[in-house]
């Protein structure tokens, strides 16, 4: 039973991070391409 629990809340803990890590890198690319815009409509320079 421990081990059951013990998996589950790794493999929730894997895809939350996977998740988490994926739009990091989504905004870091969004970022990178200069493609990013405030919310006035001006570019984000980074």
């Amino acid at each position: 039973m421990a081990n059951d629990y013990h998996v589950e809340g790794l493999v929730v803990l894997v895809t939350g991070g996977a998740s988490g890590i994926g739009t990091v890198v989504v905004e870091r690319l969004t970022f990178s391409t200069g493609a990013c815009f405030d919310s006035s409509g001006g570019r984000v320079t980074s």
